[in-house]
């Protein structure tokens, strides 16, 4: 069974990188994650490069996330679908320690650049 996660963002497509700016609060109180985006927004490419970069930062798979409201818009609602046995946001130092965990565990990873 998962877990549904629901996150509104606001992105700022054309940056020199893709990264978590902040987490602010809007006037209603609710979390806004503020997230610069290193794609251009034509033809989808910033909703595919934020939802890439969702999936990396909550260790889910490329399918498990996807622009819910927003689509053609800089404020959005994303889904996630978080898997029960996957942590939130698991932070690794490097790739080698991400791939001598996943070894331990004796999983198959494939890792995207």
């Amino acid at each position: 069974m998962s877990q549904v996660l629901y996150l509104n963002i606001k992105v700022i497509p054309k940056a020199p990188k893709t990264e978590l700016v902040e987490i602010m609060k809007d006037p209603d109180g609710e979390e806004v994650w503020k997230i610069k985006v290193a794609a251009v927004p034509e033809k989808g490419k910033a909703n595919h490069e934020l939802c890439c970069f969702l999936a990396r930062h909550f260790n889910v798979p490329r399918s498990a996330v996807s622009v819910s409201l927003g689509a053609r818009s800089q404020r959005k609602v994303v889904k996630i679908y978080l898997e029960k046995s996957i942590p939130k946001a698991r932070k690794y130092h490097s790739r080698e320690e991400r791939s001598q965990e996943h070894k331990q565990k004796g999983s198959l990873v494939r890792y995207l650049k």
